[in-house]
């Protein structure tokens, strides 16, 4: 009776799994392994064998200590010691079968001896030995067209600075790196069974230009895994949490490197970079502070610049007629909006040039102190008089509210909303009893709040458009009905003692309405 494992490998199914994949990853695999151990030296060639669709393709290396373990050239996930070493990329022990599987016959020979894979799919084994270091060799299945994607790919890897690496002869170039940094990261770290667990390890950080044609990707250990379109490639110089194809990672992971990118290089991004998707995701990350946010707005918007605000329209266009580039709402993730706010990077349009509101149902409004009428002084009660009449010949109002109060604050002269208020504070009881010594200043101020009506919004069409109506319409009735208009015979007679001096004294400040109007 004959006993066996429990599991056999099938190379035809290994190589159906993964004959879709880009021949780069012959490549990928083949570097991994000699750039994980301790090669000073990893030589390529590849060349096409004539007559045939076929190249060989050959690795050598010079680690002293080649295999360790010869059996893991052809045990599928036998225990590898690289779980171990999150700075060594090796995981499943499954790289060279990859590899093997895509070839019609191959052999790798290494110190401990050579092992021989036929095209009749067995294999055997043979003492013959190198010195030193590893040699792969494999015939592959390639067009044309992917032996210059091999190619390429050699010249995308991002060898380690102490093993010189060639294919056919040619030396990897080195890059130069624009930012090198250590940051901690999400990695992957096998426990004392063996079993791969997550963690976060403390690690080095490589960041380069990308190649001109090149699409920005992340690397693990030197080896492009997942093709980012961000603005830098990134290598990073551990284990790298990729799912099973290795082809994608975890977006917690993603977040965190490029925030952790994203930190080192905001001084080097232009507009367009500062305003990619890579940069609001890593922004998002807890590494990404108040400094780094603002750095990133001034990049988008420049120095003169106020996310929308939807509670004080007025200030919106306020700042916008002042040269501020408003940042709408659509354009900023909600929770990068958030984030802005907490951490005073960007302002609301309505924190830099507030509307005042001076009887808003904010708390923190400034309260008012009414005079009541019995207490009014003979101006107040002309003045009142004269609005009333306004309001209603203009039809606005026929029983207009008219108040006068001692505001805390005496930003404003008068307000519209719950009736018309003037501001007693500001202007003086003395102002009114002389009211026809400055008709204008007194008539202006009426014009503008009772245009308020229906108007709120000072930078509206439609509230000039109520001021130019109202302003028409009270010259006609001057005009035509002068005589009928409150206490106006006052007006002329002052006119005519003191010719052009009859509009006073300006008004110390603008009327405004009870919910947006800017201090003047």
């Amino acid at each position: 009776m004959t006993q066996d494992t429990w599991f056999a490998a099938s190379k035809e199914g290994l190589r159906k799994l993964v004959e879709h994949l880009p021949k780069s990853m012959v490549l990928h695999e083949l570097a991994q392994n000699a750039w994980d151990e301790n090669a000073t030296r990893c030589d390529f060639t590849v060349s096409r064998i004539a007559g045939t669709p076929y190249v060989e393709l050959a690795c050598s290396d010079d680690d002293p200590d080649g295999f360790k373990d010869l059996t893991h050239a052809f045990t599928v996930w036998a225990e590898s010691e690289k779980k171990a070493n999150p700075s060594q990329a090796g995981r499943f022990n499954e790289g060279e079968k990859k590899v093997l599987a895509l070839c019609r016959k191959a052999e790798i020979s290494s110190t401990r001896g050579t092992v021989i894979f036929r095209e009749d799919g067995t294999r055997t084994t043979s003492r013959r030995r190198t010195e030193k270091g590893s040699v792969f060799r494999g015939e592959l299945r390639m067009t044309r067209r992917e032996v210059r994607e091999l190619e390429r790919a050699f010249r995308r890897l991002i060898g380690p600075d102490d093993c010189e690496t060639t294919y056919n002869g040619d030396r990897l170039e080195a890059r130069k790196p624009v930012a090198e940094f250590e940051t901690t990261l999400p990695t992957l770290r096998s426990d004392g069974e063996g079993v791969l667990r997550a963690t976060r390890r403390k690690t080095m950080v490589r960041v380069y230009e990308p190649r001109d044609g090149e699409i920005a990707a992340i690397y693990e250990l030197g080896i492009p895994v997942v093709e980012t379109g961000d603005r830098f490639d990134v290598d990073v110089r551990q284990k790298v949490p990729l799912t099973r194809d290795r082809d994608n990672v975890p977006p917690a992971f993603l977040r965190s490197l490029r925030g952790a990118v994203l930190v080192e290089t905001v001084d080097l991004l232009d507009q367009e970079a500062a305003s990619a998707k890579w940069v609001e995701d890593g922004a998002l990350d807890d590494a990404v502070d108040g400094d780094v946010l603002g750095t990133v707005l001034d990049a988008r918007h420049g120095e003169n610049r106020a996310l929308y605000d939807g509670s004080d329209t007025e200030a919106n266009k306020q700042l916008h007629g002042e040269g501020y580039e408003i940042i709408p709402r659509g354009s900023v993730d909600p929770e990068l909006r958030r984030k802005i706010l907490e951490t005073g990077a960007g302002k609301k349009a309505g924190d830099i040039r507030p509307t005042p509101r001076p009887f808003s149902d904010d708390p923190d409004a400034p309260m008012m102190r009414e005079i009541p009428p019995g207490k009014w002084s003979q101006g107040m009660r002309e003045v009142a008089d004269i609005c009333r009449f306004f309001a209603r010949e203009l039809g606005i109002c026929d029983d207009l509210l008219v108040r006068f109060g001692l505001p805390a604050k005496r930003w404003w002269n008068a307000a519209w909303g719950a009736g018309f208020t003037w501001n007693v504070s500001r202007l003086g009881r003395a102002w009114f009893d002389s009211w026809y010594e400055h008709p204008v200043a007194l008539l202006s101020s009426i014009i503008h709040e009772l245009s308020h009506e229906g108007a709120p919004d000072h930078l509206k069409d439609a509230f000039h458009r109520n001021c130019t109506r109202n302003g028409a319409r009270m010259l006609m009735l001057a005009l035509l009905q002068g005589k009928r208009i409150p206490h106006f015979r006052r007006i002329l007679e002052n006119h005519r003692r003191q010719g052009s001096r009859s509009d006073g004294p300006p008004s110390p400040g603008s009327g405004l309405n009870t919910s947006q109007a800017p201090a003047e």
